[in-house]
């Protein structure tokens, strides 16, 4: 709840996992469905009064890989935020969703994620003023 307390609290969000095996690491997985489930009770059951205290909030996408695709997380982590009726940033370039990193990602000539993360901040600040106005 103190995690939910917090994000609620922020002007945005960015949020990003490893692939690990094929997926996100077990306790970022245990996270996502503990958070989806707080969404259920909110809005799907009408639980409580007030809708999800993270419904509508700006957020940054973050995936990384060391030898797979790390494009997957991105998607998994877009449809992670458009469940809990968050707002997902995209960013102009491939790879759209956010920010990907493989390997080293130093070295990374393929995603270019130091590059793409200046491109989504500015895209999450650019949202902001929007929303502000």
């Amino acid at each position: 709840m103190e995690i939910l307390r917090k994000m609620a609290q922020a002007d945005a969000l960015i949020i990003g996992t490893p692939l690990y095996f094929r997926a996100p690491p077990a306790q970022f997985q245990a996270w996502v469905e503990r958070m989806i489930s707080i969404f259920y009770y909110h809005e799907a059951q009408g639980g409580g009064d007030e809708a999800s205290p993270i419904k509508g909030k700006l957020c940054g996408l973050v995936g990384v890989a060391e030898y797979s695709n790390p494009h997957m997380m991105l998607e998994y982590l877009h449809d992670f935020c458009n469940v809990l009726k968050m707002k997902p940033v995209g960013i102009e370039r491939f790879p759209y969703l956010g920010v990907a990193g493989q390997g080293d990602v130093n070295k990374d000539t393929v995603f270019h994620p130091f590059e793409k993360s200046r491109e989504l901040a500015a895209a999450i600040f650019k949202e902001m003023k929007e929303l502000k106005q």
